[in-house]
């Protein structure tokens, strides 16, 4: 028996990733999961990026 009889749907109109999704993808935006954030430019959904994760985005890619 299924835990949940009704399928849930939510609504997002943002999304927001923590670093660690950015290490994953090695801060590289040309490929792979972070060149897909594109399909958010022109879209409905915006796309939010906390002041520490710009900060500590920054720092790594400094360090580079």
């Amino acid at each position: 028996m299924a835990l949940f009889s009704k399928s849930i749907e939510m609504e997002y109109g943002a999304i927001s990733l923590d670093t660690s999704v950015y290490e994953q993808g090695s801060f590289k935006f040309e490929s792979g999961i972070l060149q897909q954030l594109t399909q958010f430019k022109k879209g409905p959904v915006k796309f939010l990026q906390t002041e520490i994760v710009h900060r500590e985005s920054i720092a790594h890619i400094a360090r580079c």
